[in-house]
């Protein structure tokens, strides 16, 4: 292989966080959330942030590291596994901290709610890049 070949995207990664935070702050205001409900909603907003920060740095990972030369196929295969799992436990504590907020909220809130709770997360938990998606989620809806 050239060294070209070698080269690897040494770019900084896509704020990925920056759209989803967005969209976390229009969706906050349009709940006009209660002082009862707030402390749910900053649990919710927290982890999914955090899921768009890991999601950052993994991306960026992925395109700046290479497969380290003393691990085997199997070893790479379990590495991968547990990136995994580890995606999928923290989507599975923003969906508890999604429906603990969901309870809380009044029925005109949860109309809202069920459009667009779940649009920051959509994305992420897919691996597709946010950019496409606009601030207020796949329709442009607010």
């Amino acid at each position: 292989m050239s060294s070209a070949g070698k080269m690897r995207d040494r770019t900084p990664p896509e704020d990925i966080g920056a759209p989803v935070q967005v969209q976390l702050d229009r969706l906050e205001d349009d709940l006009k959330l209660t002082s009862q409900q707030r402390g749910a909603w900053n649990a919710y907003a927290d982890k999914v942030l955090k899921f768009a920060d890991d999601m950052t740095r993994a991306r960026f990972e992925a395109r700046t590291s290479s497969v380290p030369a003393d691990m085997t196929a199997a070893q790479q295969m379990d590495r991968l596994a547990e990136k995994a799992r580890n995606r999928s436990t923290a989507i599975e504590d923003i969906a508890e901290s999604g429906k603990t907020l969901y309870a809380l909220l009044s029925d005109e809130q949860r109309s809202i709610a069920d459009r667009r709770l779940v649009l920051p997360m959509l994305s992420l938990a897919n691996g597709l890049p946010t950019s496409g998606m606009g601030a207020t989620g796949f329709r442009g809806e607010r």
